[in-house]
């Protein structure tokens, strides 16, 4: 989201080997500008932030190379900057100050590079087990799954910000093979200053040792941590530290197979920092949506699952994002046919839920994949998602779609 109701959204040419960013405005969302790149064959963006002056930044990252490239925009669409990385890139974001952070790993160790606005290298920090104590710290990583499933994989590194533009990092340690206590993968959570220096670090283990895998982390108004999980035994898992990396609590949710795809937390002033983790549910030969809202001290309060159109088989990456009203809406893809690659099968699906948990509308059913959801301070929601017009596999053609709606 950009000032003023723009939207922005980026893709990729998979023809023609080039990187798509557009902008929106207006009263009719009409292209204020756009830009393409040609960057090489076998890419993916995996990220676009933008900063409080309208300027856009845009992660882009080779497949299967520990390759990524990241490009600035101004707000009229011209090309400020471009940074070529040697990071498998996982996430970016961007504090108030117009910095950009790039989290990763290269050579399996997590990395964070941190660029100042002018596009020049503020600092580099790496973790390994030598030099942090961890058996193994690891990446996770957007592999095939991004293409496979229609979004973004769940397991990854994370990161945000806090209010005062500290770095939260979240990842796995993994257990070594000699020390049969340690076979487990643990949270990792990491906080750094904005002039990189570690503030502190902290491994969160299960009551259990149950293998754990991190897969996202938000931060609420007051900087509690938030960390969202899934177990061994696939349930959700849902951890909150104070910012000072004090442990508050720990919920565990599911009575079947849940996969944890993302967080969101209310962060209205109007609201208590509510938190809606969104995932998957497998059962019955079938896949679904599961949406479950948790209060600020971790009791649960509801959850929703569904699959939002009709005789749907499979779903992908599944969203989800509170806007400023504390109403949720999820976004994902359905498909109903058991083969990923019927792309005409594929169905974008929308839905709304009031904060005490009714579902008010359900835009469900277009044809697409849906790869963004956002909410604008008005309450707007905006979904993007792409239409293909054959059969789903790197040779096909597609559109970008944007679509606003009022709650």
């Amino acid at each position: 989201m950009g000032g003023g109701g723009s939207v922005f959204s980026a893709g990729v040419n998979f023809n023609t080997s080039e990187i798509l960013l557009v902008k929106r405005g207006g009263m009719y969302g009409g292209v204020l500008w756009s830009r393409t790149y040609p960057v090489g064959e076998s890419i993916s963006v995996i990220d676009l932030r933008l900063d409080h002056d309208g300027n856009s930044f845009v992660l882009v990252k080779e497949d299967g190379q520990p390759d990524s490239l990241l490009i600035k925009h101004g707000p009229t669409g011209k090309l400020l900057w471009a940074k070529y990385l040697r990071i498998h890139a996982d996430t970016l974001q961007v504090d108030r100050r117009g910095s950009a952070y790039v989290v990763g790993d290269f050579e399996r160790d997590v990395t964070i590079a941190k660029f100042g606005p002018g596009g020049d290298r503020r600092w580099t920090r790496r973790f390994n087990s030598n030099s942090d104590g961890f058996d193994t710290v690891r990446s996770r990583s957007f592999e095939m799954n991004y293409m496979e499933r229609g979004g973004r994989s769940s397991d990854r590194n994370s990161a945000a910000l806090d209010s005062r533009n500290n770095l939260v990092v979240l990842t796995n340690s993994e257990g070594s093979e000699w020390n049969r206590d340690s076979l487990v993968d643990d949270l990792v959570i990491l906080k750094f200053r904005p002039d990189g220096k570690r503030i502190w670090t902290r491994r969160h283990q299960t009551p259990r040792k149950n293998k754990v895998r991190a897969h996202d982390i938000e931060i609420d108004r007051d900087d509690n941590i938030v960390l969202g999980a899934t177990t061994r035994d696939e349930h959700f898992y849902i951890v909150k530290y104070s910012p000072a990396g004090r442990f508050l609590w720990a919920s565990k949710y599911g009575n079947g197979t849940q996969t944890l795809h993302n967080l969101s937390i209310n962060r209205s002033n109007k609201f208590v920092s509510d938190i809606y983790a969104a995932g998957l549910e497998s059962g019955d030969r079938q896949e679904k949506f599961l949406l479950v809202k948790l209060g600020p001290d971790g009791t649960h309060k509801w959850a929703r699952s569904g699959t939002g159109v009709d005789r749907a088989k499979k779903m992908g990456f599944v969203d989800v994002v509170v806007n400023s009203d504390g109403w949720a809406f999820i976004a994902g893809s359905a498909w109903t046919t058991q083969d990923w690659s019927q792309s005409w099968e594929q169905k974008n699906i929308l839905i709304g839920y009031s904060a005490k948990g009714r579902q008010f509308w359900n835009k469900s059913g277009s044809s697409g994949t849906s790869t963004m959801l956002a909410a604008d301070k008005s309450g707007h929601i905006y979904h993007g998602y792409t239409r293909y017009n054959d059969t789903y596999n790197y040779g096909l053609l597609g559109h970008l779609f944007t679509a606003k709606y009022h709650p």
